[in-house]
């Protein structure tokens, strides 16, 4: 842990979350070996990864999905919707310019 340069490196490789729960359990690392320490943030972060796989399949279910097939067939309409939405915020913000500089 005090080796700041490679841990600079490690730091570089993770991700926001693996950063934040590792910065909160540095002041475990003493009572660890590396390895030890390094298995326990691995395991906290893979915790949290599998709570909020959880919490998205639990609203799935509470929208009546209850199969995969149904989850690609939902998540395909909600890109379509997306997409269809940009397109129209673009169009509108065209308008607006439009009519902004129409009235210069």
């Amino acid at each position: 842990m005090l080796d700041f340069k490679k841990q600079n490196t490690l730091d570089r490789i993770r991700s926001k979350e693996e950063k934040e729960i590792n910065n909160i359990l540095k002041i475990f690392a003493r009572f660890n070996s590396k390895e030890e320490h390094d298995e326990l943030v691995q395991g906290i972060y893979q915790e949290k990864v599998l709570k909020q796989r959880i919490e998205e399949l639990k609203y799935y279910r509470k929208l009546g999905l209850k199969t995969l097939e149904d989850l690609e067939n939902f998540l395909a309409e909600k890109r379509k919707k997306d997409e269809a939405y940009q397109r129209r915020a673009k169009q509108n913000d065209a308008l607006v310019y439009d009519t902004k500089v129409a009235l210069m």
